[in-house]
């Protein structure tokens, strides 16, 4: 498909001049990171770029205005942009602020010529945020993303001539989100080591041999340097945030009264909402009271709903109401307002496997006894990422996801924990929202944490850790020393006993005499030098030339351990003596079950169980 696109260069710095956080005629830029992202033409006449260094940059000009970047900022001022693009264009998908993508056909034809409808583009642009633009046409995603950054049009049957001149870097143009830019930003170092420069070479690369290496990434790349489309969620925007309220006089006094005004202004925010063709997943709720008080409350709504949006406002005004003094509990005015928009039917229902309506009124429930006690009476287990096993856990208010609430440790409790599923003293929502779950599985499961403990996790983490002694094969109790080997320490002392002939004899006839007088001379045939000789080939036996788990002893019961893995040293925090963590994790195997224990301060600890 032939597409056009529109860029605006450097966009952070005209937007935190239209925000009034940069001077217009000075040298100015963005920073994020300590690195500038964007840079003014004045920044740039002293050699400041993008890429470089916050430090340097500021050394190269010491006037230089800096601001943080804000892409909450970014998007807020480029949104007059879009909605102007959206006069001269249909389906515009924002990549990123100061970056949009859109069909050309129906465009072109509209306008008269691509040539007449950039000059459109232009204006446009140039009247809402009053500065310049590129505009560029091609058929396929990147081909179009370059020729707007080069502002011109590619002809058709041109794009795999253009595209293999350029740099590999180049696609670096298409990543939207930091994972997707740190994904092919490995490939392209990757590519770029093994002598690979351009895109017409690794074009030749074809793309069987750069999916086998790269995997999902590695296909899509190979598809947008074939020159191919990419898949985009058409009107894919930020929607400003949408505001409905009304005022009360006289004010509201009880629960009644605030769930007949709670039910008029759902309706109206639902009506508001079906006019953008965007659902929004976030509900804020303030009231305004007659002491000049405002109290405030977020919800995440999986599908807003009237009737989603009537129940939580009519529970958080009941809970104010009856837990407020009587004189500040009255309501002057209700304001309700969304955010965190999507396009309507991007969540459509699964057709099985979806939520029953117990799993839904158990929710419903969950939200009414946060209206009530507050949202940290109702948490949700979430997989996180974490060295320890017990890091793997923590808790969120039921309803957030975890990319925006706070995540708790774990209770403690002397309760077990099973993963993912958690029992405990506190009131636990299992059922928390599809992209909770989605998210929080996708963090644990793909971020890798350097010296975390190899999987598989326990199936079942202890609320308190249990007492074990794993021994050695003669019964001591095992240490791990400063190198992750174990070590015996009575088998240590022991290497150092005589065992000379004369006093292997001695102890012989020592034990002989005792075995005689407790099970009778007849039985006790051997003489006291071959028992001394039994003894100095034990003693010799028992030295550490071969040290490992042998035995553990769990609630006073002994088990043979079958196989083990490990010992692994953990050190956490080693500059906080408060906080330090310093231990050797190990994985045992007995006949009954499968264990992770560790020591630390010498003392074996039971972590948790593989079943």
């Amino acid at each position: 498909m032939r597409y056009g696109s529109v860029w605006v260069p450097h966009w952070p710095i005209t937007a935190a001049v239209q925000a009034g956080l940069l001077p217009v005629a000075a040298p100015a830029a963005v920073a994020a990171g300590r690195e500038i992202i964007a840079a003014n033409p004045w920044a740039r006449g002293y050699g400041i770029h993008p890429g470089m260094p916050q430090r340097e940059a500021e050394s190269i000009c010491p006037q230089l205005a800096l601001v943080p970047a804000d892409t909450q900022r970014d998007m807020q001022f480029f949104e007059p942009v879009v909605q102007a693009i959206d006069t001269l264009v249909a389906r515009v998908t924002v990549r990123l602020p100061g970056s949009v993508i859109f069909p050309a056909r129906s465009a072109t034809r509209t306008a008269g010529s691509e040539a007449i409808l950039a000059e459109s583009l232009l204006g446009a642009v140039a009247d809402i945020a009053g500065c310049e633009a590129n505009v560029g046409f091609a058929q396929g995603t990147l081909a179009t993303l370059l020729a707007a950054r080069e502002d011109t049009t590619i002809a058709p049957g041109e794009e795999s001539a253009y595209l293999a001149a350029q740099p590999l870097a180049a696609v670096l143009v298409v990543p939207t989100t930091p994972q997707h830019y740190a994904e092919f930003h490995h490939c392209v170092e990757l590519l770029s080591r093994l002598g690979i420069q351009t895109i017409g070479q690794a074009q030749k690369l074809g793309a069987r041999a750069l999916t086998a290496r790269f995997g999902s990434t590695g296909q899509e790349l190979a598809q947008l340097i074939a020159g191919d489309d990419m898949a985009m969620p058409l009107g894919a925007r930020v929607v400003p945030e949408i505001r409905v309220h009304r005022n009360f006089d006289p004010p509201l006094v009880n629960a009644q009264q605030a769930a007949f005004a709670a039910r008029q202004l759902a309706l109206e925010l639902e009506e508001k909402l079906a006019a953008t063709s965007y659902t929004a997943h976030r509900l804020a709720v303030h009231a305004h009271l007659e002491t000049a008080e405002t109290v405030s409350r977020e919800w995440l709504v999986e599908h807003m709903a009237a009737r989603d949006v009537v129940d939580r406002v009519r529970w958080q005004l009941s809970a104010w109401m009856s837990t407020a003094n009587a004189d500040r509990a009255n309501i002057s005015q209700l304001e309700l307002v969304v955010t965190d928009f999507a396009p309507a039917g991007s969540l459509a229902r699964p057709l099985w496997g979806g939520k029953t309506a117990s799993a839904e009124s158990a929710a419903r429930g969950a939200t009414r006894i946060q209206a009530l006690l507050g949202e940290e009476a109702v948490l949700s287990p979430v997989l996180r990422g974490g060295r320890r096993p017990e890091d793997l856990l923590s808790y969120v208010p039921f309803g957030h996801t975890p990319a925006t609430a706070h995540g708790h440790p774990p209770a403690t409790t002397n309760a077990n924990v099973h993963l993912p599923a958690v029992a405990g003293n506190h009131l636990l929502a299992t059922e928390n929202s599809d992209r909770a779950e989605s998210t929080s599985l996708n963090f644990a499961q793909n971020v890798t944490w350097p010296g975390a403990i190899p999987a598989p996790r326990p199936l079942t983490m202890y609320g308190h850790p249990r007492k074990i002694r794993v021994l050695c094969a003669c019964g001591a109790l095992l240490a791990v020393n400063a190198n992750s080997s174990f070590v015996c320490p009575h088998c240590s002392a022991r290497a150092d006993i005589d065992t000379s002939e004369d006093t292997r004899r001695n102890i012989g006839e020592s034990m002989l005499a005792q075995m005689r007088a407790n099970i009778g001379t007849d039985a006790a045939t051997d003489t006291g030098e071959e028992i001394g000789e039994e003894i100095g080939e034990e003693v010799g036996k028992s030295t550490c030339r071969q040290v490992f788990p042998a035995h553990a002893e769990i609630d006073e019961h002994r088990y043979l351990v079958t196989d083990w893995a490990g010992p692994w040293a953990l050190e956490e925090r080693w500059w906080d003596p408060a906080r330090r963590v310093r231990r050797a994790y190990l994985q045992i195997t007995t006949e009954q079950n499968a264990y992770l224990t560790y020591v630390e301060g010498g003392e074996w600890q039971l972590a948790g169980s593989y079943s």
